[in-house]
């Protein structure tokens, strides 16, 4: 699963999506479900980058009840944190952010800082571009504390946002 991580974190998706899926099976086949669910997880992030939409969310779904069946919170946050974004695309800000709320909502909880950083990103760039500018800048003041404090690697991520 590693090679997978590694191609999604430089956006080879196409490198990343066979790779994650055969990491996938082999959890699958081990019965191992919290690796398979941050593998779920990660594949849904590469067919978000890829724009496949669809199967960005039917995996983060898949993930998010894995982890809801064991109260694995880290796992829901996490399986929540950019699909977000495909909701977003679907022309559904809704959706996107009650996602986006929840994965940070979940991320405080399980103290994950990732998706409160990320998520919380998504989630301010989302009111800026729904009008909401002060709401928007609120939320990403709130998300590039914990990065700064946290997560100090991405605080220039929410930049590129």
């Amino acid at each position: 699963m590693i090679w997978g991580m590694l191609y999604a974190a430089v956006l080879d998706v196409e490198q990343a999506k066979p790779t994650l899926y055969e990491a996938g099976k082999l959890w699958r086949d081990l019965d191992n479900l919290p690796m398979l669910t941050d593998n779920l997880s990660m594949t849904a992030m590469a067919h978000v980058a890829a724009g496949d939409y669809d199967q960005a969310i039917a995996l983060s779904n898949e993930a998010f009840h894995l982890c809801e069946s064991s109260n694995n919170l880290w796992g829901q946050s996490y399986s929540l944190m950019m699909v977000c974004l495909a909701y977003w695309e679907f022309g559904r800000p809704d959706k996107a952010l009650t996602t986006a709320n929840e994965s940070v909502r979940l991320g405080e909880m399980a103290g994950f800082m990732a998706a409160q950083v990320l998520a919380g990103g998504h989630r301010a760039a989302m009111y800026g571009h729904l009008g909401a500018i002060e709401s928007g800048l609120v939320m990403a003041r709130q998300a590039l504390t914990v990065a700064e404090t946290h997560f100090p690697t991405s605080a220039a991520i929410l930049w590129a946002d």
